[in-house]
């Protein structure tokens, strides 16, 4: 490998280097700058991107690559891994989904690649990150978190594409059970898509819950599936069998409360579910029952809110379609 550099951050071959990315710019004039960690391994090979904390409350894939990196040795890796443990990172100062200064047109980070210099704060940083990233990553991990912290599937952009083929894969290297191929319009500028336009294959994987929601058991899964990942890359040369059976699933719905009030759901996570079933109740404050919420899809319950209590445009289930 050569020496790699990204923002600040510098490594040379078989070693780390730490940094900063500058993303966006403050009130005073001074850059936004994201931490930026890079282990650059011994010999040539695929450089893996790992991101956490787009959104900026989402805590498990961060940690996990935070793991990885005092666990792995670059001078046994071939090719590079390089980690963003919290890229959307004013967002992650005040421990909240999306930045504070993303006050006019989208918010969502992950909504608005790639990015374009005259728009929104988020639109400016989304720019300078996806221009980083197409410049160092052949492949990519983009980490989130569900309702709940038992939440764990994948999901890669669909296109029929070859990049889409090899996403596939990533995702069953990972090693968790539950993949949607998406063609979801609502993620047409996440960076996943627009990454398989770039021919750049890769997942986002949701596992484990927001905030004070992120477990160690989560923690550990997502570690491990970064780790298997890089074992099928050859990034690092150890033995590794894929699993076998998956369930692809062909659509998903992605429910939001229609009214507010106390939130109970009746089912468990990866509940199988029948279209029209309820699966939620609601309640007002003096203990009068609203229209339940009833799954609008036959399908797995892949997460819901741990809320007690909802807000109408809460997102509170989503269900995966086999």
């Amino acid at each position: 490998m050569k020496k790699m550099k990204i923002g600040s951050a510098v490594a040379l071959p078989g070693k780390r280097g730490n940094g900063y990315l500058e993303i966006a710019s403050y009130l005073d004039g001074t850059p936004v700058k994201t931490p930026v960690m890079i282990l650059n391994g011994s010999k040539p090979g695929p450089r893996l991107w790992l991101q956490g904390c787009i959104h900026g409350n989402e805590y498990c894939g961060s940690l996990a690559i935070l793991k990885v990196f005092r666990e792995v040795a670059p001078e046994k890796m071939a090719g590079a891994l390089i980690g963003f443990p919290a890229l959307n990172f004013t967002a992650f100062l005040e421990e909240r989904r999306f930045s504070p200064f993303s006050l006019f047109g989208v918010p969502d980070l992950n909504r608005v690649f790639p990015g374009r210099t005259d728009g929104n704060f988020s639109d400016i940083m989304a720019y300078h990150i996806f221009r980083a990233f197409t410049k160092n990553a052949d492949c990519f991990i983009d980490f989130h978190c569900g309702h709940n912290p038992d939440t764990y599937w994948t999901l890669y952009d669909e296109d029929g594409s070859e990049t889409s083929k090899k996403s596939q894969e990533i995702a069953k290297a990972f090693g968790i059970d539950l993949i949607y191929p998406s063609k979801a319009a609502v993620l047409k500028s996440a960076l996943f898509t627009q990454a398989t336009m770039q021919n750049i294959p890769g997942i986002i994987v949701e596992a484990g819950g927001a905030g004070e929601l992120a477990t160690p058991e989560a923690v550990a899964t997502a570690a491990e599936g970064i780790k298997n990942v890089m074992k099928h890359l050859r990034i690092l040369d150890e033995p590794f069998s894929m699993k076998k059976r998956f369930v692809i699933f062909k659509d998903w719905s992605w429910l939001t409360a229609s009214h507010g009030g106390r939130f109970v759901p009746q089912v468990k996570m990866r509940d199988k579910v029948k279209k029209g079933q309820i699966i939620a109740r609601v309640f007002t404050l003096f203990e009068e029952e609203l229209e339940p919420v009833r799954s609008p899809v036959e399908g797995i319950i892949l997460t819901f809110s741990r809320k007690p209590f909802v807000v109408s445009g809460d997102s509170i289930f989503q269900i995966g379609v086999p």
